[in-house]
């Protein structure tokens, strides 16, 4: 976002998601150890701060990723679950609560 703001330009992503690192990353490995709520929390938090700088000072905002993503179950992906392609997921994250449309405005 400091590069968008240096530019002084308007701006628009051409592609973003709650894509969070996989396991076997340290980060990734800290996310499986969250129970589903802490999770969740954190793909709220995660998205909203990203929609946040894709929409302030003008910007255009931009592309989610992808409507619909293979979404595997199986125990220990992020989202557990939900399997690690949910994050790339639009109508996931609309479903989890981890995107709501008031978020836009």
């Amino acid at each position: 976002s400091d590069l968008l703001d240096m530019a002084g330009r308007h701006a628009f992503a051409g592609e973003w998601s709650l894509r969070v690192p996989p396991p076997g990353t340290s980060p990734g490995d800290e996310f499986v150890r969250l129970s589903w709520e802490e999770q969740d929390q954190l793909l709220r938090n995660f998205a909203r701060n990203q929609i946040r700088e894709l929409t302030r000072h003008g910007r255009l905002g931009g592309f989610y990723w992808t409507w619909r993503a293979p979404t595997f179950n199986y125990v220990g992906g992020p989202g557990c679950v939900w399997g690690d392609q949910a994050q790339w997921s639009l109508q996931t994250a609309l479903e989890r609560g981890w995107i709501e449309p008031g978020d836009w405005s």
